[in-house]
């Protein structure tokens, strides 16, 4: 079983139908930020619930150091980027604590050719 599949000890994720959030609750507890993806179509809600699954995996390793800014890469054409979110408007609450999106990176893949 691939982290991306596996639960996270701790951590819920929340869709919240209909706005393409999928989020994180719990990683406060180990003292890490929590995760969001934001404008996630509903068909692509599981992959993007695995990508949080993976990244928490990952920021809970013992002696692994992240920061906002930072990049991950799942697979070669899976890579994101860490940056600081803008609170939704509305749902001030979950931005009290420490809270990072997950960004896409730009590529100039051979198969995209932008």
């Amino acid at each position: 079983m691939s982290d991306s599949d596996r639960p996270v000890e701790g951590v819920v994720l929340h869709h919240v139908l209909g706005t393409g959030w999928v989020h994180t609750h719990g990683m406060t507890a180990f003292g890490l930020p929590e995760l969001e993806i934001r404008d996630v179509p509903d068909h692509f809600v599981e992959a993007a619930a695995g990508i949080l699954r993976s990244a928490c995996h990952y920021l809970k390793t013992p002696g692994v150091v992240v920061r906002v800014g930072d990049t991950m890469a799942l697979s070669p054409k899976t890579a994101f980027r860490f940056v600081q979110p803008e609170p939704i408007p509305g749902e001030d609450e979950h931005y009290e604590d420490a809270r990072w999106r997950i960004a896409e990176i730009e590529s100039a893949c051979d198969g995209c050719r932008r």
